[in-house]
């Protein structure tokens, strides 16, 4: 397996007490069983060996209704343990007598013995208990409220609405979680079950009264929770509108969540959210309304007010309606939200660029493309005046049919973008503009000699510039400059191959040569780590942790460790708790020889015949989300997949000994070693 999981076996152990004294008769085989009366086997209920006592309640429960007199001296008798043994005993023989002798016991003054009885009158729903479960739901014990609570839904007796409710509204005002639920794990678990029997009881006209905004902000939660999770609860958005911008943060995180789930309210709140855009919000609050936003973006109406907003809205309003946009689960985008995108990216608003282009790129073009946006983002691809970054967001954004011609400064500025000195997300998206574009023959020729100055990371995306326009003489050319370069260790065999498939026959057994001499079996691999692993000894942990966080290595890109880096591969920050010296090394210079648990890359076909790879970030039933790179995204809907297979290839790509020195991988691997 490739799965990088160590497997955790299991296993049965008997053990015993060291000195433990000796227990006679341990299972009662020398008991006369047969001839024991009622009252005989109800005494074995407080016997210290277990299996006496376990046959004493099956013999019970066999001899039935005859034994309830006996059980129920007991429940009130007997000692604690035996107490709540008489309670469970009584739990397995039908009948009103044993109903009514485990009644008796809810007011036991030991908690363990009123716990059994609860979990016993919640089984058989006995609905003569109520006024008992009622008295316990809003008592001081916790535990108990929960199972009086779970009993009271259980009976699904109306009158059991108001002693919940009561129950709800003294529990203790505390933190809140995103949702509205407290943070408290004990008092989240009794709110869960007393809104839980809420659900069950299912009187939503015993809830309504308490949807006031002047009321009871906890029972005004419950209520909307509750409505809303009913089957014949009728929750209306007008109803949850008005909490929406309550000065109550679990008011306002609970109808958020409400209208998260409910995409067909988006018509009749678009007019509240249109206010909410419109009015200046702290950065949490953009964030919640852009989230809700693009929750709702399947209603119309709220795909009219986006595109109105990022047309002829203001600065931060604009911001909160591109991010939901940007992260809307659409199919296919409204042709509005283009028309708004290139009517933005036309009004020369610098600080907006940016961003407008970024919510492009997220969107799913349409078959076609569309004209209007695809004129935008090649104007803002070749304005010199714009950070480089933004140009070359833009230019990835495009089709590579609206990139003809490659004109001399745009090919310029994309290869110079390529130089080791510009930062590593500039040079892979330079690489990948260039590979899907349609270049001349000389701009070919020209693009093999930057081979000999790229690194490991930028030369395989490079690779497919070269698929067309196979000459023999761009073929040699290219040779010659993979041959010398310092990139080369990054490009897998199998990413050559299709390249050089289409050259002439003389090309193609120069380049099986070159293939041959990248092919390492496992056993040179291993070779290769057992030499440099020597480096580590000499590790150290300043120096690795400078190489860490540089631009050289870019590993904070994808990993992080703390509160800094990325999320596309996974987190370091206690990495060497768990890997050694050998398994770290490797990672590094071999990251496909092992994929880590959760990062594995999928391969996805379309119906249409394309492939993308990357790490599923959010697979849900109308779209997947692919991670293809440490800032990009592929939004695939789930109707236009064909196939999901696993993937062998790591993201990560191989290389990083031809882009750092023996002693800076050593030093590397001690830093992370030291991750504890």
């Amino acid at each position: 397996s490739q799965l990088a999981k160590p497997d955790v076996l299991g296993g049965i152990y008997r053990i015993r007490r060291t000195g433990a004294p000796k227990v006679e008769d341990p299972r009662g085989l020398r008991l006369a069983w047969s001839s024991l009366p009622p009252a005989g086997l109800t005494a074995l209920l407080a016997d210290p060996r277990p299996d006496v006592r376990d046959r004493a309640m099956e013999n019970l429960r066999r001899v039935g209704g005859a034994a309830v007199p006996d059980l129920a001296r007991a429940t009130r008798e007997a000692a604690p343990a035996a107490r709540q043994l008489a309670v469970w005993t009584l739990a397995r023989i039908p009948g009103e007598a044993a109903r009514a002798a485990v009644r008796g016991a809810l007011v036991d003054r030991d908690s363990a013995v009123v716990h059994a009885a609860l979990q016993v009158v919640s089984l058989w729903r006995d609905a003569a208990a109520f006024e008992a479960l009622a008295w316990i739901v809003t008592g001081a014990d916790p535990a108990l409220g929960r199972l009086a609570a779970e009993a009271l839904g259980r009976l699904g007796d109306p009158r059991g609405v108001e002693p919940l409710l009561a129950a709800l509204g003294r529990l203790p005002a505390g933190p809140v979680t995103s949702t509205g639920t407290p943070e408290n794990p004990i008092q989240r678990a009794t709110e869960h079950a007393l809104l839980y029997a809420l659900i069950e009881i299912g009187r939503p006209e015993g809830l309504r009264p308490h949807l006031r905004p002047d009321g009871n902000p906890r029972l005004g939660r419950a209520a909307i929770v509750a409505l809303d999770q009913m089957e014949n609860g009728g929750l209306q958005a007008a109803e949850v509108v008005p909490w929406l911008g309550s000065t109550v943060p679990a008011l306002r995180q609970t109808a958020a969540w409400v209208v998260s789930h409910r995409p067909d309210w988006g018509d009749a709140l678009a007019g509240f959210l249109a206010g909410r855009l419109a009015s200046p919000a702290a950065t949490t609050e953009a964030t919640t309304l852009s989230a809700q936003l693009a929750q709702l973006a399947k209603s119309t109406s709220i795909q009219t007010l986006l595109a109105e907003t990022v047309s002829r809205g203001k600065g931060s309003q604009r911001s909160t309606a591109l991010r939901a946009m940007a992260t809307a689960t659409l199919k296919e985008p409204p042709a509005a939200w283009l028309a708004a995108l290139a009517t933005a990216l036309g009004q020369g608003d610098a600080a907006l660029t940016g961003q407008v282009v970024a919510t492009a790129r997220a969107l799913t073009a349409p078959k076609g493309g569309h004209p209007a946006l695809i004129a935008a983002l090649m104007r803002v691809g070749q304005d010199a005046a714009l950070p480089a970054e933004v140009r070359l967001d833009s230019l990835l954004a495009v089709p590579a049919a609206a990139l003809t011609p490659v004109s001399p400064e745009l090919f310029a500025f994309l290869r110079g973008n390529l130089d080791p000195a510009r930062p590593l997300g500039s040079r892979g998206a330079a690489a990948a503009v260039l590979a899907r574009a349609p270049l001349t023959a000389d701009q070919q020729l020209e693009l093999t000699a930057v081979f000999r100055t790229v690194g490991a990371l930028e030369a395989p995306k490079l690779l497919p510039a070269f698929e067309r326009g196979a000459t023999e003489d761009l073929g040699r050319a290219l040779l010659a400059a993979l041959r010398g370069a310092p990139g080369l260790a990054g490009i897998r065999p199998a990413a050559l191959r299709p390249v050089f498939a289409k050259y002439p026959p003389a090309v193609r057994t120069e380049a099986e040569q070159l293939i041959a001499s990248l092919d390492a079996d496992a056993s040179r691999q291993n070779a290769r780590v057992d030499e440099l692993l020597v480096n580590v000894r000499d590790g150290d942990v300043r120096r690795g942790q400078a190489v860490f966080l540089s631009d050289k290595a870019a590993c904070t890109l994808c990993h992080q460790i703390g509160y800094r880096g990325g999320k596309l591969g996974p987190d370091l920050t206690n990495i060497g708790r768990i890997r050694g010296d050998r398994e770290l090394l490797e990672a590094v210079l071999y990251p496909s020889a092992t994929l880590v648990r959760g990062y594995e890359p999928m391969v996805v076909t379309t119906r249409s015949g394309e492939t993308h790879s990357g790490i599923v970030r959010k697979d849900t039933a109308d779209e997947l989300v692919l991670a293809t790179g440490p800032e990009s995204e592929q939004r695939l809907a789930r109707a236009d997949i064909r196939d999901i297979q696993p993937g062998a290839v790591s993201p990560m790509p191989p290389g990083m000994e031809a882009i750092l020195s023996g002693r800076e991988l050593g030093d590397l691997v001690a830093f992370l070693k030291s991750r504890q």
